[in-house]
Parts: structure tokens; sequence; C-alpha cells
């Protein structure tokens, strides 16, 4: 894992932590799809 020019390691036995990475990156990666939510669509029922 590289972060502003510098290498870092996670143990390859530290499963917590690279879950926890893994789930930031994925997490990061949706967030900077640029995607705008849909509005909600609002139905009002006619009586």
């Amino acid at each position: 894992m590289s972060y502003y020019d510098h290498g870092f390691r996670i143990d390859d036995r530290d499963l917590a932590s690279k879950r926890a990475f893994s789930f930031l990156k994925i997490f990061s990666s949706i967030a900077e799809t640029g995607v705008e939510p849909q509005q909600p669509v609002l139905t009002i029922p006619e009586n």
C-alpha cells in the first residue's frame, strides 16, 4: 500500500487489518465514482 510516496505493508497474518483496509478501499472507490444519487419518487395517491 502506498501513501504519499511511502510504502506500507500489512502482515499476511493480520487478517483483521487486511479486512478493514479492504473495506475502506472498496468504500472509497465507490465514493469516488461521482455518480449522483437519484432522487426518490414521491407518489401521492388520489382519492
